[in-house]
C-alpha cells in the first residue's frame, strides 16, 4: 500500500514536470491546438480561450494540457489556468489525469499551485484535495487541507500532507485514518 501511495504522489510531481515542459517546450514540428486567442481586460497580457497543448517526446505523446482559459502575466512571470485538465502518459501506457478549477504557475521559480477541487486519477487510485502546492526550491509537494487517497479496497484520509521528494518521504498529519477492506 505504502509503495502505491508513494507512486501516486510521484505521479503528481511528474505531472508538475509536464506542466513546466509544456510551457517551455519549443517544438517547431508541433501543431498547436489553440482555437481562440484574444486580448481582454483581465490584467493579463494575453488570454487564450480553449487552450490545449500536447507535449511529445520523440514523436510520442507524453502529456496533454487543456484549460478553458489561460491567462499569461509576463511581468509577474505567471500563468493562470482556469478549469484545467492535464493527462500524463507513462511509458508503460498508464494514464494519470489531474483536474482542478485553477492552476497558477510561477515561470520564474517553477512553483505550482493547483486548487479548487483537485482530483488526480489513475487506473487504481484517486487523490482528492482542495489545494496542492509544489515548491521547486525545496523540492516538496504539500497540501494544507484534507487529503483523501482511495481505491476500490482502501482509503487514506489525513488533515494535510507533505511530500519531500529529495528524501522520497511522505508525511500525513492530523487525524490520519486508513481503511482497507475488500468491501469498502
Amino acid at each position: 500500500m505504502k509503495s502505491r501511495v508513494i507512486k501516486i504522489l510521484i505521479v503528481i510531481i511528474s505531472i508538475a514536470g509536464v506542466i513546466f515542459y509544456l510551457f517551455n517546450k519549443d517544438d517547431k514540428n508541433e501543431k498547436k491546438d489553440v482555437t481562440d486567442i484574444s486580448i481582454i481586460e483581465s490584467g493579463a497580457t494575453v488570454t487564450i480561450k480553449n487552450f490545449k497543448q500536447t507535449a511529445r517526446n520523440k514523436g510520442k505523446i507524453i502529456g496533454i494540457l487543456k484549460a478553458e482559459k489561460a491567462l499569461i502575466f509576463p511581468k509577474k512571470q505567471t500563468v493562470k489556468l482556469i478549469k484545467t485538465e492535464l493527462s500524463y502518459f507513462y511509458k508503460d501506457g498508464e494514464k494519470v489525469v489531474i483536474i482542478a478549477s485553477e492552476a497558477k504557475i510561477n515561470m520564474g521559480t517553477k512553483d505550482i499551485k493547483i486548487f479548487g477541487g483537485v482530483l488526480i486519477k489513475n487506473a487504481v487510485y484517486t487523490f482528492e484535495t482542495e489545494e496542492l502546492k509544489y515548491v521547486r526550491s525545496k523540492n516538496i509537494l504539500f497540501s494544507t487541507g484534507k487529503v483523501i487517497i482511495k481505491s476500490d479496497i482502501s482509503r487514506l484520509i489525513a488533515k494535510n500532507m507533505v511530500v519531500n521528494l529529495s528524501e522520497n518521504r511522505i508525511e500525513f498529519k492530523g487525524k490520519v485514518k486508513g481503511y482497507f477492506s475488500e468491501n469498502l
